[in-house]
């Protein structure tokens, strides 16, 4: 729930951004003298929200496989304990069990 409202957020600020800027432009200079075409100012905003958004999953997404990855090794590994921990009850529940010696007169 809390993801949604900063997504909210995030969207809204950028529509927000981008409604009271729509009449800038800008062009970027770039060395020796170039220059590219002018362009609105909340396309820089967009794109910068899309470059940051796009390294932080670049960044984040081989821990996050890795989790996932450890999580299920370990779900097989607890598995595999219960099953060798019944075994283990059963063998020592038939060694333990006293007979059945009827002392009624």
């Amino acid at each position: 729930m809390i993801r949604f409202f900063l997504t909210l957020l995030v969207v809204g600020s950028l529509y927000v951004v981008g409604y009271l800027n729509q009449d800038l432009t800008v062009s970027l200079q770039f060395f020796g003298g170039m220059e590219t075409v002018p362009f609105r100012l909340y396309f820089i905003a967009i794109g910068i929200f899309l470059l940051g958004f796009l390294l932080s999953t670049f960044y984040f997404f081989p821990g996050w496989i890795r989790s996932i990855l450890a999580g299920r090794k370990q779900s097989k590994r607890i598995e595999q304990l219960e099953i060798d921990l019944d075994r283990i009850r059963s063998a020592a529940a038939k060694e333990e069990a006293p007979p059945f010696i009827d002392t009624t007169p």
